[in-house]
């Protein structure tokens, strides 16, 4: 499932090959999306989510004991 950066910029999603991708969004003076640019390849399975500033990941794992544990992971490095 796709998720928005908090300010609405930005789109994040994972593409079929595994990677997550991020899409420019212009909201005005009408909506515009950018090309999409992968940022780095997804754990999988995972259930993700992104912090408000678009920078760090989140990501859920289950491990054997069925314990879930969420690990940050992958900062982009870039700037908003």
């Amino acid at each position: 499932m796709p998720r928005w950066r908090a300010d609405g910029r930005e789109l994040f999603y994972t593409a079929p090959n595994g990677h997550l991708m991020a899409v420019p969004i212009t909201l005005a003076p009408t909506f515009a999306s950018g090309q999409p640019k992968p940022l780095f390849l997804a754990p999988a399975p995972s259930n993700w989510d992104v912090k408000p500033g678009g920078q760090t990941f989140l990501f859920a794992f289950q491990s054997a004991n069925k314990f879930s544990r969420l690990s940050p992971c992958c900062s982009t490095g870039r700037r908003a």
